[in-house]
């Protein structure tokens, strides 16, 4: 997925006020706050892919983020995520923060592995294994007008085989840093993940 497409989702993270399941459970109602002044309020529905788990309230987020340790790494509210139903590995989230700063500074490759998400990966795992995680890649970008930075990590055992990959997008929008983190066992995971972000980022933007 280019990076320009997961800008309506992260706009989405930062405007979801509430989300409820409907009677069929096959579609999602979402109220969206959606202007430049943060005024006016839309409810639409969504269809959504059966195989995830959609969780969307503040109250829930432990159903998605296992370990104590990544929600003290990711700073500001939780807002949306999306969890595999036969593999709870594979997952994505968003919060937002106030604060801009705590942004990831490319400067300084060393602090970069702050913002790895070991232990959520070990949680997951579920073995005694010894796990690395590896910097892959990093770079600052864009996405529409908003200024944001990526970052890549791999996780691989005592083998140095690949187990887990990590995708994070930190985009600085209308004064709050706005994240969506991406965690998956394989590339292809991944991809299925940025595709389901982007069709439920437009169909729940209008």
């Amino acid at each position: 997925m280019k990076i320009l497409s997961i800008l309506k989702f992260l706009i989405l993270c930062f405007f979801v006020s509430s989300c409820t399941n409907s009677k069929k459970n096959k579609w999602k109602d979402i109220n969206v706050k959606h202007s430049k002044n943060d005024s006016i309020v839309f409810e639409k529905k969504v269809s959504v892919n059966t195989n995830y788990d959609y969780v969307f309230s503040k109250d829930d987020f432990k159903k998605i983020i296992k370990s104590q340790k990544t929600f003290e790494q990711i700073h500001g509210e939780y807002s949306i995520g999306f969890i595999e139903k036969e593999d709870p590995f594979n997952k994505a989230f968003g919060f937002v923060d106030s604060d801009t700063l705590k942004m990831p500074n490319l400067e300084n490759e060393n602090s970069l592995y702050d913002f790895c998400l070991l232990e959520e990966i070990k949680k997951e795992q579920k073995q005694n294994s010894e796990i690395k995680c590896i910097l892959s890649e990093y770079f600052n970008a864009t996405f529409g007008e908003n200024f944001g930075k990526y970052l890549n990590f791999i996780f691989t055992d005592e083998k140095s085989d690949t187990i887990g990959i990590q995708n994070s997008y930190y985009v600085n929008i209308r004064g709050k840093m706005t994240t969506i983190h991406i965690l998956t066992r394989t590339n292809k995971k991944t991809l299925e993940l940025q595709k389901l972000m982007d069709d439920f980022g437009n169909k729940a933007k209008r």
